[in-house]
């Protein structure tokens, strides 16, 4: 009966230690609120976080058994997840070894991520030109992010020569590709004609 169902989910509520099967009970808790026993709202609540927390604590375990056997995707996944703290300990130079191991392999995600903490010392010594170097890398393999930092960086010479050309090359690319942030630099560049041969027209798009 609804009366049955709801005095065990409240049982279960008020001592913890009783559960065995969290799935389950979430279940029966779902269940009883439908039936209009909004008291278990915030009970149902913690239930989805901790089965979240597990599930993403068992999902960081199971990408780095496959990132130590060489999965280039799972390097990156397993190194976001350190790096943002996502279910489990927040780790950056762990999250930067990671990083690097799947940039080495290719991938432009991890080269982005590894060449902004490069870029600011984020937990990592800063090392400006190599970070240019993962950020160029990244850009031409299609990472828009990659290619308005490489871009920024060739604009104010920062750890690298100056050269707007180049720069704007990669504001344009970016741009072209939905990118906001090269969309406002590539504008303002076309605007003054800084860099490029002045259009305000085409700027004003």
């Amino acid at each position: 009966s609804k009366e049955a169902l709801f005095k065990y989910c409240m049982i279960l509520m008020n001592n913890k230690s009783l559960i065995d099967d969290k799935k389950e009970v979430l279940r029966y808790v779902k269940m009883s609120i439908k039936f209009g026993n909004n008291d278990l709202k915030v009970f149902y609540e913690e239930l989805l976080t901790e089965e979240s927390l597990k599930n993403k604590k068992n999902k960081a375990q199971y990408l780095k058994k496959c990132s130590d056997t060489g999965d280039i995707e799972s390097m990156f996944s397993y190194g976001l997840m350190l790096y943002n703290g996502d279910g489990i300990e927040t780790n950056k130079k762990e999250a930067a070894k990671y990083f690097k191991m799947s940039s080495e392999k290719g991938n432009e995600k991890s080269m982005y991520y590894y060449a902004i903490m490069m870029l600011n010392g984020d937990s990592i010594p800063i090392n400006k030109e190599k970070a240019s170097y993962y950020f160029k890398k990244s850009a031409d393999k299609g990472n828009t992010d990659s290619m308005f930092e490489y871009g920024k960086m060739l604009f104010e010479g920062n750890g690298i020569p100056i050269n707007k050309e180049e720069a704007i090359f990669y504001f344009k690319k970016a741009a072209e590709k939905g990118n906001t942030k090269s969309m406002l630099h590539y504008g303002i560049m076309l605007l003054k004609g800084n860099g490029t041969e002045k259009n305000e027209q085409k700027a004003a798009q």
